[in-house]
């Protein structure tokens, strides 16, 4: 989904006729949501495979993957086995913080680009803005997203290397 807003931010900046670049920008927003969406979405299901036929509100998707990694974090058997081994304490304190941060972060994230993505699919009067070779949203940059989008997707990648590191205490 990126590769396809990378591809309409381009045709985008192409474009001549106004209403068609305002077009092609919105959804370029919109696919930059769904980019994250679709593999936040991912990575709920990966962590927690109860959950995985779960249809997800757009909303709660946030709070879901934040809440998730506070409560496999805060898991009492797991704290008490790993209070045993100072060791293992630290390590996984460690991964901890990084779940916790980066759910935190991505949460965040997701929610800025959902609000931007309603802003594109419903207020057809708020247009899509051109000022030299950017685009803006109302006031941020439509690459802000995109810059967002890869930054969400990184986060994942890291989340998902430190939940299978606590998966293993």
């Amino acid at each position: 989904m990126k590769f396809v807003g990378d591809k309409l931010l381009a045709l985008a900046k192409k474009e001549t006729d106004d209403s068609h670049r305002n077009l092609l920008a919105r959804s370029a927003v919109n696919r930059y949501y769904y980019a994250c969406f679709l593999e936040v979405r991912e990575l709920i299901n990966h962590c927690n495979p109860k959950r995985k036929d779960d249809k997800f509100s757009h909303a709660n998707v946030p709070e879901e993957l934040a809440s998730y990694f506070k409560r496999f974090c805060t898991n009492k058997e797991r704290s008490r086995a790993l209070k045993k081994n100072t060791i293992l304490m630290v390590e996984f304190q460690t991964h901890k913080n990084i779940l916790l941060q980066l759910s935190q972060a991505i949460a965040q994230t997701l929610n800025t680009l959902r609000n931007a993505r309603t802003t594109a699919d419903y207020e057809p009067d708020v247009l899509i803005k051109k000022h030299q070779n950017s685009f803006f949203l109302k006031s941020t940059k439509i690459s802000a997203y995109k810059h967002e989008t890869k930054t969400l997707l990184e986060n994942c990648h890291k989340i998902r290397r430190a939940w299978e590191q606590c998966n293993d205490y």
